[in-house]
């Protein structure tokens, strides 16, 4: 009975330093780290793998697809993009700098044959309760766009490459359309759009106008406040994360393996992103 006394003591311990950790790290912005996400938005460029300053950080990304945030040192690194699995010639080669505390979404744009990377700097907290969209035109061939929420006009004038500023948003659910500027002609829909309050939206509008892959979106959804993962994946993409899940699940599985050291010695697996 002690014995099981000292366990439950123990395990419940080690369930507090869990949640605490998790939770610190997430909202340590007091660093000198930025944070740093890449997204594949050239529409008719084949899979592709990411280096950073000679590692390979994404491998087999394909059209559309987006990575959590990578944790890098402030300062300059290089960034070359390659076809997946052929890392002799790089498509394209880029120097980032970044500074320390700020969050970067660095989109490989335009067709392949004139391939760019295009820096955006990403906010990280909202005004508590509210939403904050934001929009990017990176479909090389599609004219200048508004977008409507509603009908009313949320974005207007929208070129390419560019992303707007945020605009700060009540918490709707909303038929979101993109529209060629200045008229009533809906290039793309997005119906039942939910915007919650508390998180920020990047809406970025990919692929071709005339031609395949069609118009589509990306959309960015990230937690106010700072949530922020502490470290950089090692490969993969596949979208953006629920970065509260991901913390929770980390925080569960600290506690599983804590308990169970208590009678087995293990090795941790190599980390793997999603």
């Amino acid at each position: 009975m002690k014995l099981k006394r000292l366990m439950m003591s123990m395990l419940a311990g080690v369930m507090v330093f869990s949640v605490f950790s998790v939770t610190a790290f997430a909202h340590d912005h007091e660093s000198d780290d930025a944070w740093v996400r890449i997204v594949h938005a050239s529409p008719d460029a084949p899979a592709v793998d990411v280096t950073v300053n000679g590692d390979v950080v994404v491998e087999g990304a394909e059209f559309k697809a987006a990575t959590d945030y990578l944790e890098l040192p402030a300062g300059e690194h290089d960034v070359a993009i390659f076809p997946a699995g052929e890392h002799d010639e790089p498509v394209i080669e880029a120097t980032l700098e970044v500074g320390a505390g700020n969050a970067y979404t660095v989109a490989a744009i335009n067709t392949l044959e004139n391939l760019d990377l295009h820096v955006i700097e990403d906010e990280t907290s909202t005004t508590d309760g509210m939403a904050w969209v934001r929009v990017g035109h990176l479909s090389p061939d599609a004219p200048e766009v508004d977008v409507t929420a509603g009908g009313d006009v949320l974005f207007a004038g929208a070129e390419f490459p560019s992303v707007t500023g945020y605009e700060e948003v009540e918490p709707m659910t909303a038929d979101l359309d993109v529209r060629v500027a200045g008229t009533e002609d809906v290039v793309l829909e997005l119906p039942g759009t939910e915007l919650e309050g508390d998180m920020l939206y990047t809406v970025l509008a990919v692929g071709f106008a005339d031609g395949e892959p069609g118009l589509d979106t990306i959309i960015l959804a990230d937690p106010s406040h700072d949530a922020m993962p502490s470290e950089m994946p090692a490969t993969g993409m596949g979208g953006t994360a629920d970065q509260n899940s991901n913390y929770m699940a980390a925080g569960m599985l600290i506690v599983l393996l804590a308990s169970g050291a208590l009678f087995f010695f293990f090795r941790r697996p190599a980390f793997e992103n999603q």
